[in-house]
């Protein structure tokens, strides 16, 4: 099993799974992780343990790039012989399980991107190229399909997936004579691919220094690799049709090729040679381009005419493109696309042969962000010193979308989204279109507009009506005051009532009593008896209004008295000025009339009481004088 990845964060992504069964191992499968290529087969036997699966499992010494591709390959012979390859190197590993026999669900099908084990796994990334043989592989053999198309003429080959289909295709077909097309699902998304895939490939494992990597076409081009320093391995490879995205460049008369390079380390170097073969070469007429994979829609000129070959420098990286382009000077192409879309904003950075670019609304930048609909005409100089000029059209695309009001519910609320929105996702994970709630909650599900394909949030509110239930919570701390207390009683927000002397606003009590209120609301109608109770608190606090600390033994200190419980007590004092010269929360604490160890002089003080007991909560303030 072998395939291009982009690999993901999660720590088991399922590329190839050959059957899948609710309660047991079956088949082989292909997984991976961050650092981690994985490769096993199951005998049938029952349950997901280890006795019924033989794995062998390679820790690699790296970390995937997310934004980079990779070549993945395991090859299984049987229990104990089994075969890890990361681009073409041979990774190691080590085995896990003893299951000896490889058996297939015959009721189960194949997936990519999925696996059934003790629960549900999702690939997450990107794949690409997925080639399936019944052989098991050497090394030479998985190198020489890495960066080749597959062929289906090839007799082992059981089944080869380009997804070369229309982006909104719903069957994927197999490339062998097998016959195995599959059906999208679970809301599989097509993309350009930008895996090193050729129609062709060389390679040399490893590459030595002095020695070279060449492929090229008779009477035409050759381009040779070349490499100052060992790197483990190399492929050259060539792609047998122009390039889709050609708006940066224009191809040169006669070709209909170019050419990738792909080293298996990602931090190599090596030199590119590219050679304009006698009888098609034409002096000061055609440069090489590049660009960094597949799926770029820019590519980059070297400076430089062939005359009649191309030496880069020996510091290109990893993996490129390469394709002869030009005319004689000065008679190019616009090297923009003509349209540019995107949602909600739109970045725009021109190719670096597009010098001292001048845009028809006086910036002057070469990298920018846009945010509304527009046409502009951008004027420069290409590498050559050539004047350019391009027009483009920019529109900036936003999701419709219609929200989700926030709403009152009484028993139950179902929620009926848009039936057109595409890759639907709740909170929770759901992707259905309706969901019945049932607690009150902020809720939020993310979708795309089927329209422009514009993802969007939205967050709605949903409330629980009341019910009489809450109506006897909501007058429960009501049935007891103290004499004296006047109690002007208001209705729940958001209900309708009637009191007894029928008003519908509000109801004052002043002493004991039963009140009968009739209670409506959304979900409910009801009506209430309310017991109201009045009893003396039994909490009386005497608070004195003036002492005199003049060391003649009477009335020296202030304190408030009562003969109450206290469950709280704060007592503050401040001075005419607003200073605070005393505070406590003992109410057997008192004030003797000093501020920091000083006689505080003969004014009038303003204190701030407040305390509860078991039966009162009060809040007091007023003035105590200090006499002297």
């Amino acid at each position: 099993m072998m395939a291009w990845v982009k690999v993901g964060t999660s720590n088991y992504n399922p590329i190839f799974s050959s059957s899948q069964h609710p309660s047991s191992y079956h088949g082989f499968w292909m997984n991976c992780g961050p650092s981690r290529v994985t490769g096993a087969f199951g005998d049938g036997t029952g349950g997901f343990t280890p006795a019924a699966r033989n794995s062998k499992f390679a820790n690699l010494s790296f970390t995937f790039n997310p934004n980079e591709w990779y070549h993945i390959c395991v090859v299984i012979r049987g229990a104990g012989d089994m075969d890890i390859y990361v681009n073409g190197i041979d990774v190691g590993g080590s085995y896990s399980g003893s299951a000896s026999s490889m058996v297939n669900n015959p009721s189960g099908d194949a997936n990519i991107g999925y696996h059934r084990r003790q629960t549900q796994e999702f690939y997450e990334g990107t794949i690409d190229e997925l080639k399936v043989f019944d052989a098991g592989l050497s090394a030479t053999e998985v190198r020489t399909e890495m960066c080749r198309k597959a062929d289906p003429n090839n007799p082992n080959l059981l089944g080869a997936w380009d997804f070369n289909e229309p982006f909104n295709a719903p069957q994927f077909d197999d490339l062998s004579t097998n016959g195995n097309d599959g059906n999208r699902s679970g809301g599989a998304l097509s993309v350009i691919s930008g895996a090193a895939v050729g129609d062709t490939s060389v390679f040399i494992y490893p590459l030595t220094i002095n020695g070279t990597l060449d492929l090229g076409l008779s009477n035409i081009d050759m381009v040779s690799l070349s490499v100052a320093s060992t790197v483990d391995g190399m492929q050259l490879y060539r792609v047998d049709n122009l390039p889709v995205d050609q708006d940066s460049i224009q191809v040169a008369p006669g070709i209909n090729h170019y050419y990738g390079a792909y080293s298996t380390g990602a931090g190599d170097l090596y030199q590119l040679d590219y050679l304009a073969q006698p009888g098609f070469y034409q002096a000061n007429t055609y440069k090489v381009a590049y660009r960094k994979q597949n799926d770029s829609p820019y590519w980059t000129e070297f400076n430089g005419f062939l005359s009649p070959s191309y030496s880069s420098s020996p510091n290109r990286v990893h993996r490129e493109e390469y394709v002869l382009v030009g005319e004689p000077p000065c008679t190019g192409p616009s090297q923009l696309p003509a349209f540019y879309t995107d949602c909600d904003s739109l970045v725009i950075s021109l190719p670096a042969t597009f010098n001292n670019p001048q845009w028809s609304d006086g910036s002057t930048a070469s990298n920018r962000t846009f945010y509304q609909n527009g046409s502009f005409i951008i004027t420069g100089t290409d590498d050559n010193g050539c004047l350019i000029s391009d027009t483009i059209a920019i529109q900036v695309n936003t999701a419709g979308f219609s929200p989700i009001p926030d709403q009152d519910f009484c028993d139950s609320i179902t929620i009926n989204l848009d039936p057109n929105l595409q890759a639907v996702q709740w909170f929770d994970g759901s992707l259905n279109r309706q969901r019945q709630f049932f607690t009150a909650g902020t809720y939020w599900y993310r979708a795309q507009d089927p329209l422009n394909g514009c993802a969007f949030s939205d967050t709605f509110e949903l409330s629980l009506s009341s019910n009489g239930v809450v109506w006897n919570e909501v007058f429960s701390d009501l049935d007891v005051f103290c004499l004296g207390d006047t109690i002007k009683l208001f209705p729940p927000q958001g209900t309708q009532i009637v009191w007894p002397n029928s008003s519908d606003s509000s109801f004052t009590v002043y002493g004991p009593s039963t009140i009968t209120v009739d209670l409506s609301a959304g979900c409910s109608d009801t009506t209430l008896s309310i017991d109201v109770d009045f009893t003396d608190c039994d909490c009386r606090v005497h608070i004195p209004n003036a002492f005199t600390p003049n060391g003649d033994g009477l009335n020296e200190k202030f304190r408030p008295q009562s003969a109450c419980e206290f469950l709280s007590y704060h007592l503050i004092i401040f001075n005419r000025w607003g200073i605070k010269v005393f505070e406590t929360s003992d109410p057997q604490q008192a004030f003797d009339g000093t501020y920091r160890g000083q006689p505080v002089p003969q004014s009038s003080l303003v204190y701030q009481l407040t305390y509860t007991s078991a039966r009162t909560q009060r809040s007091v303030q007023g003035i105590v004088n200090l006499l002297r």
